[in-house]
């Protein structure tokens, strides 16, 4: 699903949120066990979200690291890798 960012738009409570920091992933996608372990949250700025949330866009928030679906958009005219989640599973706005 490579389309736009500008083309988007968050629904029912989810979120769309551009990671900031790297999970520990071999290149074909599995994790590694140490973070599985160790179960660090993400940090992440918040790209698209609903009116009626808690958070705005351009926010940096702190999330659980497993519960979010990847997706792949296009931004600035490059392909960035992108999460989805629900709302109530962000933590904290930082």
């Amino acid at each position: 699903m490579s389309r736009p960012i500008d083309e988007v738009r968050a629904l029912n409570g989810m979120v769309l949120i551009e990671p900031l920091t790297e999970e520990n992933k071999t290149p074909s996608g599995i994790i590694l066990i140490e973070q599985v372990r160790k179960r660090k949250p993400r940090l992440g700025i918040v790209r698209r979200v609903e009116k009626d949330q808690p958070m705005k866009e351009g926010e940096k928030v702190l999330y659980p690291v497993g519960l979010g679906t990847e997706v792949s958009l296009i931004d600035e005219g490059v392909a960035k890798s992108f999460e989805i989640l629900r709302a109530v599973d962000i933590w904290l706005v930082v």
